[in-house]
């Protein structure tokens, strides 16, 4: 049985003007309708079993067992049985709907919470209408992702029935956007995306939503999103490529995603194959291949020598489907053809694969095949042209001369065909009988070639593109920007009440990466390491810049690992690999700010290569641009002392970046598998707004850890300072000249006033960041304090101070004092910790300075971080300087009323300067406004020159 879904439902007439007009629209389902395909002749219990585990090869593919080769549906997962699950986690879906009864969801304890929430339903969150009903509509195409992204049968695998969904432990909140009696309508507010649909998942504590339906273009639509997403920093939206069809000679076309996936701020997902294994154990006439190999290229050689050449096997013969399913493989197999997906009706008995074997190829006598063959040697692959008379035909008289294979080549210009028998002539043939190219056909007969078909061949690979997935740059930008299986995905049916059944297209891995990306979410809340990568809140752009941390094109070689394409962006990611389980080093987050006034430093130590790639990603919610274009653009380099410090730049270019708003550099790509060094990861704000500094996510894999001091086994370069070696470590850093001082020499210290009356001043540190201050020995020699309280929850105290007389030359934790006397206290207060610094100063320390320098290190990794600070007096030096400040006081007063005549004189003087200047400027400033020509950025205006934002975006809410 085939559930057909609607074909593609395009908007109508000139987009633009339609979308002022209409507060609804008719959608493609990711361009073209899903392919929804049922395995066996009913949807029903038994296709659990046939299916292999129901989602299973996918969720194998990200969370374990990449090669997806595991043999027992009693298998789960790597991380599954480690139990990450989803727990705590809801996810949103936009779609046709949900079959609430289906076993997958069902709770017999609970009502659904139809048009409300609910904290008790295991599965359902809260079920929603936005112009649709209830219930899922005929193709059940909301019912098979919803499995995907977190099905679980009832009593979970005790019940015997495995789990079908990534995050099986999860919870739904459906947003309806299907009616049942007009499948195919997909009725989405785009006009009002943000109150009318996103709100409706966020306010039900779905932050991460899969929405598997596309517009062609809607640039209206990509600009709402990425509004949404800037003033709602923890929501991510998911969206398919979208699907395209093959071209008529069977070519993949390059068409560019489809809207709102091209959207800055969403996450763009393609579909990949799934696991070989899949496509191994249910051959058919889709993805199959010829190998052609030699005398010197053949047998268990073949995989890496062989040309392959695509081929399509007949639908009767060898290649021919079980007899119960064949009216359905006839019926479906043209639509399998075009869309490029997998055609599970039309499987093969998987013995049949390479039956021929590196077998010698001839041509048949005829040509055509039309006519009992002569001269033909028995043993060989019989190579006939197309044309004259049935392929069955040419398929008997090649069995007939001894043939053990017929390889029909197609005539030039020729499309592919679904080869179908009629008549008798296909009644007893045993052979495989498959259909190639003419172009390739002229290959098969040259001197010393041996044949092998047919096989899965090598492209069907778990990291590449499946063949009806759409690609391509948007702005200059990776579209999509990774891809997860989307193949030949099994899952719940809507015909039957604990059903699974098969489907193909980029909404498929919607629900997939949807499912992924929560797991991801509850480990960086729950599991990850408190000190390096654990986040209470993650953003979207933390969720996007870890999900591509761990995502990987396929290896090209043992050395060099190709970074992105343009098919798969930056590939499958593979949870796995990247996630410390149980917690520990290997994984680094940080969310924090950057602006304009300075590049942010983080210098992490190397250790042993391991098996994770060392790799370190950037991305940040952009601000909304009309045409989609960068508003602030961040530049991520990495340096390391084991290449000299070369730079690499963000995404593998030779200068920065200036389209992408995520950005990732492969370490082991620059430095080889040095086991020690050091790295400087920096973050710099290339154009930022002076009126609202932007955020960001840094997320580092690998052998990696924090090294605040940024000791170097090379000599570093210090902007201002010279390069000098530490003589305890033998380790290199920077001596700089005052008044510069930092791991670099590139800050400088803040002064801090004396205080007699406890009144402190606020600061702000950015996380994982240096701050310095200097304070003097106003009072003569004694005891003075420097007291820092900072707001937190956290067990520990949030920030490390060192401190030195004099200049801070050498940044250290422990630097030298020579005579003057440095403890240290913390206690818990209300709300947070006071760290304070008793620094006592004898008469001699002032002979040789007269100042203290402190550095301040943050160790907080979620956000700029406040705290007060002041300098004050200790013990006896709290009178002393008590009586010269009331003398100051009194000596100042007087001074008082001369400063206030000669600031009003000052004031007079410097007015009639202005309105000189102004009157002398008013044309050149007209000039000015003409040749300096306006560029908007997002919803500000920017001159060219200088690039000063004249005003900040505008909050709906919040902004990160």
């Amino acid at each position: 049985m085939r559930r057909h879904s609607a074909h593609s439902a395009r908007r109508q007439g000139n987009s633009r003007p339609l979308a002022r007009r209409m507060e609804r629209r008719k959608l493609s389902r990711s361009g073209r309708a899903a392919l929804a395909i049922c395995l066996a002749r009913q949807c029903s219990e038994v296709q659990a079993e046939e299916i292999r585990g129901n989602n299973a090869f996918a969720s194998h593919l990200v969370l374990g067992h990449a090669d997806g080769s595991w043999l027992e549906a009693s298998q789960v997962p790597i991380l599954h049985g480690k139990g990450l699950l989803g727990i705590g986690q809801t996810i949103g879906l936009g779609d046709t709907g949900v079959l609430t009864d289906s076993c997958s969801f069902h709770d017999a304890a609970q009502q659904v919470p139809f048009g409300t929430t609910s904290s008790s339903h295991r599965k359902i969150a809260g079920y929603f209408t936005a112009g649709g009903d209830t219930q899922d509509g005929p193709h059940g195409h909301g019912t098979h992702i919803a499995g995907s992204i977190l099905g679980q049968v009832e009593g979970g695998p005790q019940a015997g029935q495995p789990d079908n969904g990534v995050a099986p432990a999860a919870r739904l909140v459906v947003v309806d956007v299907e009616k049942v009696t007009s499948p195919g309508n997909y009725q989405v507010p785009y006009n009002d995306i943000g109150r009318s649909y996103f709100d409706i998942f966020r306010k039900a504590e779905a932050n991460i939503v899969c929405s598997p339906w596309s517009f062609p273009e809607n640039a209206d639509l990509d600009q709402q999103i990425d509004l949404y997403v800037y003033n709602h920093p923890e929501f991510l939206p998911i969206y398919p490529s979208g699907n395209a069809y093959l071209t008529e000679d069977h070519t993949v076309p390059v068409s560019p995603p489809d809207s709102p996936c091209v959207a800055k701020n969403a996450l763009c997902v393609g579909a990949s194959f799934t696991a070989r294994q899949a496509y191994l154990e249910r051959p058919s006439f889709v993805h199959t291949a010829l190998q052609l190999g030699s005398s010197a290229c053949y047998g268990p050689l073949r995989d890496g020598c062989a040309e392959e050449l695509e081929v399509y096997p007949a639908i009767f013969g060898a290649t021919s489907p079980s007899p119960e399913n064949m009216a359905t493989c006839v019926s479906v197999a043209s639509e399998c053809l075009s869309f490029g997906g997998a055609c599970p009706e039309c499987a093969f008995d998987p013995s049949v694969l390479a039956v021929v074997s590196d077998v010698p190829a001839f041509a048949s006598s005829p040509l055509d095949g039309c006519q009992p063959l002569t001269g033909f040697p028995a043993g060989a692959a019989c190579v006939v042209q197309r044309g004259s008379c049935y392929f069955a035909t040419k398929a008997k008289h090649c069995s007939e001369a001894g043939a053990v294979g017929v390889v029909i080549v197609n005539g030039a210009g020729q499309p592919p065909d679904v080869m179908t028998s009629i008549g008798s002539d296909a009644d007893g043939l045993t052979l495989p009988v498959v259909l190639i190219s003419h172009k390739d056909g002229e290959k098969l007969l040259a001197t010393g070639k041996l044949v092998t078909f047919p096989v899965v061949p090598q492209k069907v690979d778990p990291h590449a593109r499946a063949p009806f997935s759409k690609y391509g740059s948007h702005a200059g930008r990776f579209k999509p920007e990774v891809v997860f299986p989307g193949d030949g995905i099994a899952s719940t049916s809507v015909d039957a009440s604990c059903g699974f059944v098969q489907q193909s297209g980029t909404s498929q891995s919607c629900g997939v990466a949807a499912g992924t990306v929560a797991l991801l979410r509850e480990y960086l809340q729950e599991w990850a390491d408190p000190t390096l990568a654990r986040l209470p809140n993650p953003w979207a752009s933390t969720l996007k810049a870890a999900l591509i941390t761990a995502s990987e094109v396929h290896r090209i070689s043992t050395s060099t690992a190709t970074l992105w394409t343009e098919e798969v962006g930056f590939g499958l990611p593979a949870l796995a690999s990247v996630l410390p389980v149980p917690a520990g080093p290997g994984l680094f987050a940080v969310q924090s700010q950057s602006d304009s006034t300075s590049t942010q430093r983080f210098c992490f130590e190397l250790g042993s290569q391991g098996e994770v790639a060392r790799t370190v990603t950037l991305a940040w919610t952009d601000p909304p641009h009309r045409h989609g274009q960068l508003v602030h653009d961040l530049d991520l380099e990495v340096s390391c002392d084991a290449n000299n410090w070369g730079h690499a730049f963000g995404n593998g270019g030779a200068s920065h970046d200036r389209s992408n708003n995520v950005e990732k550099v492969l370490l082991d790509s620059h430095i080889g598998t040095a086991q020690s060094g050091l790295c400087i990861v920096e973050v710099t704000a290339q154009s930022v707004s002076e009126r609202q500094p932007q955020s960001f996510s840094l997320v580092v894999a690998g052998a990696l850890l924090p090294s605040p001091e940024c000791r170097a086994s090379a000599q570093p370069s210090c902007v201002n300072g010279n390069p000098v070696q530490v003589a305890a470590t033998g380790s290199w850093a920077c001596r700089c000249t005052e008044p510069w001082v930092g791991a670099f020499c590139d800050q400088t210290a803040k002064q801090l006033e004396l205080s007699t009356s406890e009144q402190s001043k606020t600061y702000s540190l950015r996380a994982l960041q240096w701050s310095f201050f200097e304070a003097t020995a106003s009072c003569g020699a004694g005891s003075y304090e420097l007291v820092l309280e900072e707001t937190s929850s956290s067990v520990d105290p949030q920030f490390s101070i060192a401190a030195t007389w004099g200049h801070f030359e050498v940044l250290s934790f422990s630097p030298e004092m020579q005579s003057v006397t440095v403890t240290s206290s913390t206690e818990a207060i209300a709300g947070g910790h006071r760290i304070t610094k008793l620094v006592q100063i004898p008469e001699d320390a002032l002979q040789t300075a007269a100042k203290v320098s402190f550095a301040l290190h943050s160790s907080v990794r979620d956000q700029p971080v406040s705290f007060s600070l002041r300098w004050q007096p200790h013990g006896d030096l709290v009178g002393t300087c008590a009586s010269e400040s009331a003398a100051t006081g009194a000596t100042g007063s007087t001074s008082i009323v001369i400063y206030v005549i000669i600031g009003m004189v000052a004031l007079v003087l410097l007015a009639s300067v202005v309105a000189c200047i102004l009157l002398k400027t008013q044309k050149t400033r007209q000039v000015y406004e003409a040749e300096s020509s306006p560029v908007t950025v997002g919803d500000a205006r920017i001159q060219s020159y200088p690039p000063k934002a004249s005003e900040a975006w505008q909050s709906q809410d919040m902004m990160p």
